[in-house]
């Protein structure tokens, strides 16, 4: 494995796909059972599970956080699962409904790695590890108000069809910066173990 950043970051999107690809396989894509509803509902869960954990340590930022949970199920799950879930939601936005999914989800997860890469400097000046949480938090605010105020309340695939620009580009930053923590983690040398889709991928 090639231990430079940039290397990690490669590392970490393969990662997610992989594990997203074995689950799709296990539960036959029960993330969007019930349309948009559900998608929103998955994301929502995860979103809350970081901020209840975040609330609950406020003397301590994000990176601190998942180093003193490192178990399989602690904040770090949530972190993974709340990637791939936007990676999943986008790939069923672009996909024409004949096609599989596998082949957005990779190219989702490759766009993820050069986006980051040609716009490190922005990355990294927002990257104030007491701070971050707050960035994470404003776009995550921002796809929470869309499908809130969507005619189709909770139904994130119709919000996002209505206002397409936005809502990608606010999950894309939010799943970037989530990519962005874990790769500076592993790069700082913090063993974060191997999420439970990638043990049998």
């Amino acid at each position: 494995m090639d231990k430079t950043l940039e290397g990690l970051i490669a590392h970490v999107t393969q990662l997610d796909v992989e594990g997203i690809l074995v689950a799709e396989k296990e539960y036959n894509s029960s993330w969007r059972k019930y349309g948009g509803f559900s998608a929103f509902m998955n994301l929502d869960r995860k979103w809350s599970r970081i901020v209840t954990a975040v609330k609950a340590n406020p003397d301590k930022n994000i990176f601190t956080l998942v180093k003193d949970d490192l178990r399989a199920e602690g904040i770090i799950d949530d972190m993974r699962d709340l990637r791939r879930y936007l990676i999943l939601v986008e790939a069923e936005i672009h996909r024409p409904e004949s096609e599989l999914a596998e082949a957005y989800i990779k190219n989702i997860a490759q766009e993820d790695v050069v986006n980051i890469m040609m716009e490190k400097p922005p990355y990294i000046a927002a990257f104030e590890r007491d701070a971050l949480f707050d960035h994470l938090e404003a776009h995550w605010h921002v796809i929470e108000r869309s499908v809130l105020g969507n005619h189709k309340k909770f139904d994130i695939f119709s919000t996002i069809k209505n206002n397409q620009q936005v809502m990608l580009k606010e999950m894309c930053y939010l799943r970037r910066y989530l990519i962005l923590i874990e790769s500076y983690l592993l790069f700082e040398g913090v063993n974060l173990g191997i999420a439970r889709d990638n043990h049998v991928a």
